[in-house]
């Protein structure tokens, strides 16, 4: 397992945080994920063999929003 926090721009509310946090708790290999409006990060445990950064990164893309490189 693996954590790290990602920090995320396009954020606007507080419903832009929750959303993408539902959103990465239903992919696949993520076990928890905390996303923070204020702080404008995600911290986000997952399984390295099922899902890699770049995939984490998909998954936010998708939900409207983009991970700071």
């Amino acid at each position: 397992m693996a954590n790290k926090e990602f920090v995320i721009s396009g954020m606007s509310c507080n419903g832009c945080a929750a959303g993408l946090e539902s959103a990465l708790k239903r992919a696949a290999g993520i076990k928890s994920a905390r996303v923070s409006f204020p702080q404008k990060s995600a911290v986000v445990e997952y399984d390295e063999s099922v899902i890699s950064e770049e995939g984490i990164s998909k998954v936010v893309d998708k939900a409207g929003f983009e991970i700071v490189k």
